[in-house]
């Protein structure tokens, strides 16, 4: 007895493990994590190190230099950028996409341990996964009405209560907060008091640096053990008694030269969010988290602290955009459109078996295979997203398809008067071998997509492999659960016999005879239809892009101004006049109306996020940016564009190159004359350089006179310490409050201008007065605020924006071909290189590329052992040709109703349709083959098997079109990700339903006859109605 038999006889095995599969993957469903779009960022790394202010240029020395010489060793660093700023020094580290990034971690942790000759008071490197999908909220915490404290003075409510309490949810990573200045516990020395007193300046920080505890072990008394501790006076008011010398008998305090007290420091950066000061917060997700789960608790979280402690501080968080809302906006769209697409489906099968049981007995495949596909992504740790429910859309009427033509079969068994139960068992047998090709096809093709080892390849790898487990489950529920259902509960109708009167199916039948009458008709058809469509595809084919435009209902926008720009200055001439201009539009008295905006400043430049309560108006906010909110300030430069959903600028569709040059003057130059000619080249474009081109700021350059300094007495590091006093301040350790451990500095009040600072009366060793200008003379210069170094050398990163009616493919292929021209504006050991957007957009293409091919050998290679005939899966292959022509020609009718660009999820379509537009051919060549073998002439055997195949093929390629259409012709939130995809798949199998039907009869033709059995008794096989 077959597997087949058995299963008809004892049903109820098939049954229980479809009941425990569909509850595996219900329980499944609930437990995978949600997000909008898969993972596909780059293993990366930053590397952080601080160094109380010092210059880009020692950042860049002895910091950034170091690290790098200790990190080429790691294998795997596809591109190192390296940023020096002042007082803080930034590594990137980007890595191939096989590489883990835990071993990864630990190898640049280890590597970093290799720095010799660190500076002493420059923090330890903090090395941390970057990446902009990591993020998972922006928050900003704001004073209530009546609040009159200055939000800085917050700082440690937030480190202490705030911060600790978001950063325990389960799938929130870390929260970085953004805060205007840091508290400091200073002490501020008056120059000429201590001149006077005849105190040096180096004096008084070696004393101060030593003023700390120590702990010196144990000492053993009788029967007591004693800890030795030696406190040093640490509070304000101690530090202040301090004895610097002895004069007279009478000594001279720290309090005598100046004061000590816990202050606000300079600060790096503010943030107003609706026009108020603000304390922001980025909170980052951890890897795999469930999105929505997590935000969820976050949001219950701020509602406790927003109602708790924050209420009693008058303060409040607020979201600046809710990730959550789009997420949720897109899933829902997907999920209706599922619906949608089986509801038409369903429709489809009714209208050709004009009765709602066959119709429930094939529809009933669709949910088995899509719930039990689950199972197997949650075992792989894949999450539901966008792209995943893209898949099951896709699915949902592919996983019809087995089902129609075992359903069909059985109905033909059963009409030539088979026991229902016969029928079930012998309509199965004889379509097995045919869908089980069809079957491993498709399978073979999705699975080397699904797990592809490149980072972008994960956006539609998700894809790849529900429909691949859909199809394969569909295949056991045609083959065991489908007959079961048929014997069971499915009974012949007299609706389900052969109509007498012609058919749709009569007619295409006649007509494919009379277009297939004789050998030279058959040959003009078959280098038609392969010659035109591959002819066509090439001319035809849209622009090439990389990733489809995921946008929000915001603008972005960022401005830069002169680095020596105060941002004290900037809040009161800049900032407060933005937020003067917006305050009317926040408030709903002029459109359109603002939902909330941020504004962020640091150094020499602006970041701006502005949201609309209507999406719809986000073009006439990116215009009122431009022409109200952004203009006339002098000395500045905006940026503006859609708000992208991957947090960069420009969203998907920019793309970087790089200009190294080891002279940076040099650098400078080229790239001023290379920016017209980019914009020139690209028309609208946005061309922004990193750093920019104008980021310097005046600085003080001292010149030691060094016989002078040996001359009293001081050392070259004595002096040191003084300029850092004139400055910043320098910093001599830490302070503990108990609670939290801030910077301890000595400073002196700022000199009121160069001259003055070089009069700034000092002591020597012997206690003589000596100014500052007579140790150093000063020059006044440029010095740039940050420096930028890829793969090592210095260099300046150009970001390109194409216009929006402009593929990222084409700008990409215009500026590599102006790379030569390039070249002539800068010197001669420039280099120019492209970022890692350009080369992915190359790379992608290229495995795609490589995948496609795979799949066609993979195809082949199948079919040949499946039909033990290379003549004949040759002829299978041959088709594929003519799906590729309809994804074309429909992607050029969307053109014309909205831009639709090549990007890669719409070149996987390609992919997707080889898997698809075989499985007509596969049924038609095999249901041609069953025919010879019963000893029926070619001729005729091409005809029975034109008619027993094309209902199935009808049903089966309608029904995938219509559970697809939804995602093609239904607008909304997300809609741009699939919907490049889905013209491709439901235009190529339009047209090579047609068109399979014309080829494969003439290919089968024109085989030798003598490869044929011309000889034996024709079988009575009637079309199928």
């Amino acid at each position: 007895m077959s597997v087949l038999e058995k299963n008809i006889r004892y049903p109820g095995v098939s049954v229980v493990i479809c009941i425990i599969a569909l509850l595996l993957g219900v329980v499944a469903m609930q437990q995978l994590p949600v997000k909008l779009l898969p993972d596909t960022s780059s293993a990366s790394l930053k590397i952080e190190t601080l160094w109380r202010s010092a210059s880009p240029y020692e950042i860049e020395a002895n910091i950034l230099e170091k690290q790098e010489d200790v990190l080429r060793d790691i294998p795997g660093i596809e591109e190192m950028i390296s940023t020096a700023y002042q007082g803080r020094g930034v590594i990137q580290l980007t890595f191939a996409d096989a590489l883990d990034k835990t071993e990864l971690l630990v190898k640049v942790l280890s590597k970093l341990n290799n720095v010799k000759e660190f500076p002493l008071d420059a923090t330890p490197p903090q090395v941390k996964s970057f990446s902009s999908a990591e993020s998972l909220v922006f928050l900003f915490i704001r004073k209530l009405e009546g609040n009159t404290k200055p939000i800085d003075d917050y700082q440690t409510l937030v480190d202490l209560n705030i911060r600790s309490r978001l950063s325990g949810i389960p799938g929130v990573a870390g929260v970085q907060t953004f805060i205007g200045a840091q508290q400091e516990f200073q002490i501020v020395i008056d120059p000429l008091r201590a001149a006077y007193l005849g105190i040096s300046l180096p004096d008084v920080a070696r004393a101060l640096r030593s003023h700390h505890d120590i702990t010196s072990g144990t000492m053993d008394v009788g029967r007591k053990s004693y800890l030795l501790r030696l406190q040093a006076s640490d509070s304000p008011e101690q530090i202040a008694q301090t004895v610097l010398e002895w004069r007279n008998g009478n000594p001279v305090r720290l309090n005598d030269i100046g004061e000590v007290r816990i202050a606000r420091g300079k600060r790096g950066s503010f943030a107003i969010y609706n026009g108020e000061p603000a304390i922001g917060m980025r909170l980052t997700r951890e890897a795999g988290a469930n999105v929505l789960s997590t935000l969820a608790q976050v949001y219950n979280e701020i509602d406790q602290l927003n109602n708790g402690v924050l209420a009693q501080q008058q303060l409040k968080i607020e979201k600046s955009f809710d990730p959550s809302i789009f997420i949720n906006r897109a899933l829902t769209m997907v999920t209706s459109n599922i619906v949608i697409g089986i509801i038409m489906a369903m429709l489809v099968l009714f209208a050709f078996f004009r009765r709602w049981q066959p119709t429930l007995v094939v529809t009933i495949s669709v949910p088995i295979s899509i719930i039990v596909s689950f199972i197997v992504l949650a075992v792989f740790e894949r999450t539901i997203n966008v792209i995943t429910l893209a898949g099951v859309a896709f699915a949902s009427g592919m996983v019809m398809d087995a089902a129609i033509v075992v359903l069909e079969s059985i109905t033909r068994e059963r009409e030539r008067g088979a026991a229902i139960s016969e029928a079930c068992i012998a309509g199965t047998r004889k379509v097995w071998r045919a869908l089980l090709a069809s079957t491993l096809t498709t399978v073979a093709i999705f699975l080397p997509i699904a797990f592809t080892s490149d980072s972008d390849a994960q956006l539609f790898a998700d894809l790849a492999l529900t429909i691949a487990i859909s199809v394969a489950v569909s295949l056991l529920v045609a083959a065991f659960i489908i007959p079961v259902i048929c014997n069971r509960l499915y009974r012949f109708d007299s609706q389900d016999k052969i109509a007498a009167e012609p058919t749709s199916e009569d007619v295409a039948l006649r007509a494919l005879k009379t277009m297939t009458a004789t050998r030279r008709r058959c040959l003009a058809w078959c280098f038609t239809l392969i010659a035109c469509p591959v002819i066509f595809s090439a001319s035809l084919l849209p622009d090439l892009d990389y990733l489809p435009p995921l946008r929000k209902d915001s603008v972005d926008t960022i401005m830069r101004f002169p680095s020596s720009a105060h941002l004290d200055l900037i809040e009161q001439e800049i900032v407060q006049e933005m937020a003067t201009r917006l305050q009317p539009y926040l408030n709903g008295e002029q459109q359109p109306q603002l939902k909330n905006y941020f504004i962020a400043v640091s150094p020499g430049v602006m970041s701006m996020g502005t949201r609309v309560e209507d999406q719809s108006q986000v073009g006439q906010l990116k215009a009122l940016i431009k022409d109200e909110i952004t203009a006339g300030f002098p000395d500045t430069r905006a940026y503006s564009s859609q708000g992208s959903i991957t947090g960069r600028f420009g969203g998907n569709r920019s793309f970087t190159i790089h200009v190294q040059a080891d002279s940076l003057e040099q650098l400078n130059q080229g790239v001023k004359e290379i920016i017209p000619m980019l914009k020139s080249a690209i028309p609208g474009a946005v061309v922004r350089a990193k750093p920019a081109l104008d980021a310097n700021q005046p600085e003080l350059r001292m010149h030691v006179n060094a016989d002078r300094l040996s001359e009293i007495g001081w050392r070259y590091s004595d002096l040191q310490d003084v300029v850092k006093m004139l400055g910043d301040g320098l910093y001599i350790g830490e302070y503990f409050n108990s609670q939290e451990r801030i910077d301890k500095i000595i400073k002196t009040a700022k000199p009121a201008s160069p001259q003055a600072l070089m009069q700034t009366p000092l002591s020597n060793t012997a206690g003589q007065p000596v100014y500052l200008g007579n140790l150093a003379q000063v020059e006044e210069t440029q010095a740039p605020i940050r420096l930028r170094r890829v793969n090592r050398r210095r260099a300046i990163s150009l970001t390109i924006v194409p216009p929006a009616q402009m593929a990222l493919g084409v700008a990409v292929d215009q500026v590599t071909a102006l790379v030569p021209q390039m070249r002539e504006h800068l010197p001669m050991d420039a280099e120019i290189l492209m970022g890692q957007t350009a080369d992915k957009l190359n790379r992608s293409v290229e495995n795609l590329v490589f995948l496609m091919c795979s799949a066609i050998l993979l195809l082949f290679l199948i079919m040949a052992v499946m039909f033990s005939s290379v003549r004949d899966s040759l002829m299978v292959t041959l088709t594929l040709p003519l799906s590729t022509i309809g994804g074309v020609l429909m992607l050029n009718v969307l053109n014309l109703f909205t831009v639709q660009t090549l990007d890669l999820l719409t070149l996987i379509g390609f992919v997707i349709l080889t898997g698809l537009v075989v499985n007509n051919a596969i049924l038609l060549v095999a249901a041609s083959r069953d025919f010879e073998q019963r000893g029926i002439a070619l001729k005729e055997a091409v005809h029975l098997a034109i008619a027993q195949r094309i209902r199935p093929i009808l049903i089966s390629t309608m029904t995938s079109i219509f559970g697809m259409l939804p995602l093609l012709i239904n607008p909304g939130t997300g809609a741009e990700i699939y919907r490049g995809l889905a013209a491709v798949v439901v235009g190529g199998m339009s047209l090579s339903l047609l068109f399979t039907l014309i080829l494969i009869p003439c290919l089968l033709l024109l085989r030798s006859p003598s490869q044929s059995h011309t000889s034996g008794t024709e079988m009575e096989v009637k079309p199928y109605a």
